[in-house]
């Protein structure tokens, strides 16, 4: 996550979260795994608001990107309660970001003020 004043990255938070695969061999152990899996999703959808709170309840933000695995995107809306209240900011362009690290925060900032241009 990112805070963008002009060209400016002015606050940056980036990392990962680990979530084991899920376990097919059948019996109790598939079942223990999925369990845990499940904790750990939940783990770090709270993880990952709770940041989004702590970084930019001090900013005023115009717009809202986001971008990354799309499977992680509509628990992390239910779950974050900063991102409820500013729904109207997130924008529908959906940011080509496949790792969360530095270079793809700096380089989502062309791709948010690259043009469109659709041609019929």
């Amino acid at each position: 996550m990112g805070v963008f004043r002009r060209d400016n990255l002015m606050k940056s938070k980036t990392g990962t979260g680990y979530i084991h695969k899920e376990h097919r061999k059948g019996g109790r152990r598939e079942k223990r795994f999925a369990r845990r899996t499940e904790e750990q999703k939940k783990d770090f959808l709270r993880k990952v608001s709770n940041r989004i709170e702590e970084e930019f309840k001090n900013y005023t933000l115009d717009h809202i990107f986001l971008g990354g695995n799309r499977l992680i995107r509509a628990p992390l809306l239910r779950e974050c309660k900063y991102l409820q209240r500013e729904a109207q900011k997130i924008s529908r362009r959906v940011l080509n970001i496949r790792y969360a690290d530095k270079e793809a925060l700096n380089h989502s900032l062309t791709e948010i003020t690259n043009s469109l241009l659709f041609t019929f």
